[in-house]
């Protein structure tokens, strides 16, 4: 079977030249049905950019992601906004809960 959401060999970066910063280094995982994924991480680790990978909010630039089996590398926006309105309702969900928000103790 294959997983919910997979990727492999995925690197992203961001600005060009000297400004370039490379947030994901070669990032090959996969999130089955009925898993509970949490990413932690500093401040530009690239969970934002994982998560929006993952979504189809953002173009793949190296390596492959497929969400629910179809792949977003090299696909058109159309293609793109059909695996995010296919993949809505209930099959995935995504909460972002920023910890820095909570009151301190």
């Amino acid at each position: 079977m294959d997983a919910l959401i997979g990727f492999r060999n995925v690197d992203h970066h961001y600005g060009d030249g000297a400004r370039r910063r490379q947030v994901l280094y070669d990032i090959t995982t996969d999130v089955n049905a009925g898993e509970i994924v949490l990413l932690m991480g500093p401040s530009g680790s690239g969970k934002t950019t994982l998560l929006t990978l993952a979504g189809s909010l953002r173009r793949v630039q190296h390596g492959s992601v497929r969400l629910m089996g179809r792949e977003l590398n090299g696909a058109s926006r159309a293609v793109m906004g059909d695996a995010r309105a296919g993949s809505a309702s209930s099959s995935r969900g995504i909460i972002c809960w920023r910890l820095s928000r909570l009151p301190r103790t």
